[in-house]
C-alpha cells in the first residue's frame, strides 16, 4: 500500500509519487494507492487494516504521515 498526503512535503508528495510509480509498476508490484483526506486518516487506515492484507506500507509525505501509520498499527488490539 502506498499512502500519499497530497499536502505533505510542501505539496510535492503527489509529484514525488509520479516519479516512483513507473519503477514500482515495472517491478510488477500490486499496488493500492490512497491519498489521505484529513488529519489522522493514515492512522485510521493503518488501524483498520486486515492482518496480512499488505506486505508493506510506504508513505509519501512529510514525517507526520509515517507517525500516523505507526501509531495506527501500535494501537491495534493485535499489534504484537
Amino acid at each position: 500500500m502506498v499512502l500519499i498526503n497530497p499536502f505533505g512535503g510542501a505539496g510535492a508528495a503527489a509529484a514525488a509519487y509520479q516519479n516512483v510509480r513507473p519503477i514500482l509498476e515495472n517491478a510488477h508490484i500490486n499496488l493500492t494507492v490512497k491519498e489521505t483526506e484529513r488529519a489522522n486518516h493514515a492512522y485510521e487506515i493503518a488501524h483498520d487494516l486486515v492482518p496480512g492484507e499488505y506486505d508493506a506500507i510506504a508513505t509519501i509525505s512529510g514525517d507526520g504521515l509515517i507517525f500516523e501509520v505507526v501509531n495506527g498499527l501500535l494501537k491495534r488490539a493485535d499489534w504484537q
